[in-house]
């Protein structure tokens, strides 16, 4: 029996599974990687070892990293000339057209550090530039502000929130995109083609989400959330043997009690998850409950106190 063909929608991510990127991917006449400035140089970043009489910590900027690849490759700040960003924490726009070595780079190595979008376009680079620029800020439905979702980690939840003509409109002359979602100790890899390009962008802020909008989205972020925390789980031993469908359950569960006790932040909440399941007994501990749901304290705080009284039990058992 022959499979039904399912075509693509234009603009909207597609799944390409795990494994390698497509290597003839993003093809069209000018490439160009996005690079995140935070997670690339998080991830290049090695601290002093402990026993060296030396302090021999490297820590490259993006710029170095970019050299060590192509010293000659042409390269923007994105936020360049918005005066309330600092433009050099702000992504960095490198052109590849003519690297292939470079853009094999982005797909091997720094896409696992989800710092990378590669991006496929017929449009120079000044026009690209400002066109991401105009990306930088969106209008919240309660009229506020808010930095536009560019992350390869929010990009697939984003553009999936999108109404057509909005995410027409937001890819502008960007025809391909390629980047890798990880999710735990799995990841994703996504593209998005569109054969008719928009006029690119030039006013930040030129976009005003509309509410289903900003709820889809909202959504799309928690299930990425709740899926990248049971994958992390399903590789702990303990959780080997679950389905990926009841750890998220289990999760999702999880973030619940969390949120009861004023715990909302991703980083706290993934603290507060992987701290319960690594020790299952604090749920009916007295003392870990009470440091927990003492809400004079911050969460960090409370996750710290907590985590710090868990090893000691287990180094007295």
């Amino acid at each position: 029996m022959m499979m039904p063909i399912v075509e693509s929608i234009p603009g909207v991510p597609e799944k390409l599974g795990q494994g390698s990127a497509p290597g003839d991917f993003p093809c069209a006449p000018y490439r160009y990687l996005l690079l995140h400035t935070g997670a690339l140089e998080s991830w290049a970043y090695r601290p002093s070892p402990p026993d060296s009489s030396v302090n021999s910590a490297w820590a490259p900027s993006v710029i170095d990293l970019v050299r060590a690849v192509n010293p000659l490759a042409m390269r923007r700040w994105l936020l360049e000339d918005l005066t309330s960003e600092n433009p050099e924490r702000g992504p960095l726009l490198v052109d590849v057209t003519n690297d292939v070595l470079f853009l094999e780079q982005a797909k091997t190595t720094w896409a696992a550090a989800d710092s990378v979008l590669m991006i496929g376009t017929q449009s120079d680079m000044d026009t690209l530039h400002r066109h991401l620029k105009s990306l930088a800020r969106i209008v919240m439905p309660d009229q506020g502000a808010a930095q536009s979702a560019l992350r390869p980690s929010q990009l697939a939840a984003w553009l999936n929130a999108l109404d057509a003509d909005h995410r027409h409109a937001w890819l502008g002359p960007i025809t391909q995109l390629l980047w890798r979602d990880n999710l735990g100790p799995a990841h994703q890899w996504y593209r998005v083609e569109q054969t008719t390009s928009a006029p690119a962008q030039t006013s930040t802020g030129w976009l005003h989400l509309r509410p289903r909008e900003l709820s889809v989205f909202n959504r799309n972020l928690q299930e990425h959330f709740v899926v990248a925390l049971a994958n992390e789980l399903q590789a702990l031993p303990d959780f080997a043997e679950f389905s990926l469908a009841h750890l998220q359950n289990s999760v999702q569960h999880t973030l619940d009690q969390a949120n009861q006790i004023d715990i909302y932040s991703e980083d706290d909440m993934r603290s507060y998850v992987l701290l319960h399941a690594r020790h299952g007994n604090l749920r009916s501990d007295p003392e870990a409950q009470r440091l927990l749901n003492d809400v004079s304290e911050p969460p960090s705080a409370r996750l710290r106190a907590v985590s710090a009284y868990a090893n000691s039990k287990d180094m007295q058992q």
